[in-house]
């Protein structure tokens, strides 16, 4: 029995108290044998590891790590705050049984990889443990986890559990991803750039040998009216018309071609194409169109981008040989500072989005991460010049905005347009009139460009009608023919030229 004893000089101090009864030799009670024992240091000593023990369950739940302890069995001994707060579930729920494992790993194959680490942490075959997992917290969302465990042993050496420390990684890896997928973006837009200039440069000089080739191709079948070379001639012109189509397409990737830029309702360009897209489909993919009310307004060549759209429904049709559906959505968006900052090349703020999804095949990774390379197709030979979709990436990039393909093998495809939004109203397409008669005799006309059979074939052109031809090779010659004052009717000047280009003339003169 354990009392409290108050001394003579006032203080007071624990003691035991024993009582023994006294017995004789014939088992008679003689007496009690009272022992008073101070037990003061005794007390001491359990009041220090008292606040010890509370010290350390202090140091636990304050930890902003997860910490566990298991006994033997694998039941729960300890949980911590931050084993609470990451896994959603109270000490009190886990205390003392193992189904926690049940509930934090629901599937059972990865279930049984779980206590296998577990399994091996108890048994101490290794002396420490690190090791991933993906838990599933009480409120079914996920969290990953860096574990370290080791097993716990008794002063002889018996296992009698483990410990485990777990660290939330959720953001660093979500992180890791996005880094890896803006890196991802930015090798990506890299080499289509690089594609792009080198495409550019070579479809830029094939167009100006083409223009020639058609130029005196069509001169020759002038003079040569009902020749024997007539029929030559012009499969000439015709094989020159073909080359010329796909060097177009190359300048439309490398976002050099020439664009009429306008104001434009994609709900309108959607409705208008909407019967000729029926036919370029056929009666096997059904076709549906999801337009937005009150749609916003973008700028961009309405040709162009109506072959955006025909090249995107071809592409989904080739997709879905057997048949199925084809989605056509508009809607406007707004992308925030967070969306741009995952998206290599994209500004924060209001768009239009047009999205082309199909029910196809889809697309394996590898194909994805080529799909708008110039060339680049996954057709039988003979079908399609892989141009289509490197088109429309650079109309759309010349547009100012992004495409994005999505797409898995056996879940279709779908490619989202963003173009920027504009508060202008849309234009109308009307034929503008010619205010002047240009078949004028004797007019003066000054012809700027650099290529030199390029040049001599429009002035040949010219000279044919009657006009008076001035000739400059750059933009020095120009200025230089100008400043004599000559009475010139009209300045053809050649787009792209070193040093200054022919808009920069055109606002200089």
């Amino acid at each position: 029995l354990e009392r409290v004893y108050r001394k003579k000089d006032g203080t007071t101090i624990p003691v035991l108290i024993e009582d023994r009864l006294v017995r004789d030799e014939k088992g008679a009670i003689r007496g009690i044998r009272c022992t008073i024992q101070d037990i003061t240091e005794r007390k001491q000593n359990e009041e220090k590891i008292l606040n010890l023990s509370q010290y350390l369950n202090t140091i636990i739940d304050n930890a902003d790590i997860w910490l566990d302890v298991l006994d033997d069995q694998g039941n729960v001994v300890i949980w911590n705050k931050a084993a609470e707060e990451i896994s959603g579930y109270s000490r009190e729920e886990v205390a003392g049984h193992n189904r926690i494992w049940e509930w934090l790993y629901p599937e059972e194959g990865y279930l049984s990889r779980v206590l296998s680490e577990v399994k091996i942490s108890l048994e101490g075959t290794q002396a420490r443990r690190a090791f991933e997992t993906i838990i599933r917290r009480k409120d079914g969302t996920s969290r990953i986890i860096s574990w370290n465990s080791r097993s716990l042993s008794d002063e002889r050496g018996t296992r009698i559990g483990m410990i485990a420390l777990g660290r939330d990684i959720t953001q660093p890896r979500k992180a890791e991803k996005e880094m890896a997928s803006l890196q991802e973006q930015f090798r990506q837009s890299q080499k289509m750039e690089a594609i792009g200039h080198l495409a550019g440069g070579i479809a830029h000089d094939f167009h100006n040998l083409l223009t020639v080739i058609q130029g005196y191709s069509q001169l020759s079948l002038m003079d040569l009216k009902d020749s024997p070379l007539e029929e030559n001639l012009i499969e000439i012109k015709r094989a020159a018309e073909r080359a010329a189509t796909l060097t177009r397409q190359l300048l439309a990737f490398s976002r050099r071609q020439v664009m009429e830029m306008k104001v434009l309702d994609l709900n309108g360009i959607v409705k208008n194409l909407e019967k000729m897209l029926c036919r370029v489909i056929g009666e096997d993919v059904e076709l549906f169109t999801i337009l937005s009310e009150n749609l916003g307004k973008v700028k961009s060549d309405p040709g162009q981008i109506e072959q955006v759209l025909l090249n995107l429904t071809v592409n989904a049709r080739d997709a879905m040989p057997g048949g199925g559906k084809l989605i056509i959505e508009t809607v406007d968006v707004n992308i925030d500072q967070t969306y741009a900052q995952g998206h290599i090349s994209v500004k924060p703020g209001r768009y239009v989005m047009l999205s082309v999804t199909d029910t196809g095949i889809g697309m394996t990774p590898e194909v994805r991460e080529r799909i708008f390379e110039p060339f680049f197709t996954t057709k039988e030979r003979g079908r399609g010049t892989g141009l289509g979709l490197s088109t429309a990436y650079g109309i759309v990039k010349q547009s100012g905005g992004n495409i994005w393909v999505y797409s898995e093998p056996g879940q279709g495809t779908a490619f989202k347009i963003y173009l920027p939004r504009v508060e202008e109203s849309a234009e109308e397409a009307i034929p503008k009139s010619i205010q002047k008669n240009l078949s004028a005799r004797d007019e003066a006309i000054l012809v700027v460009e650099d290529e030199e059979v390029v040049r001599k074939l429009t002035v040949k052109l010219l000279q044919r009608q009657g006009y008076r031809i001035f000739e400059a090779r750059h933009w020095e010659e120009a200025l230089a023919i100008c400043e004599k004052k000559e009475a010139i009717l009209l300045i053809l000047t050649d787009v792209v030229m070193p040093e200054m280009n022919g808009p920069q003339l055109m606002d200089r003169l």
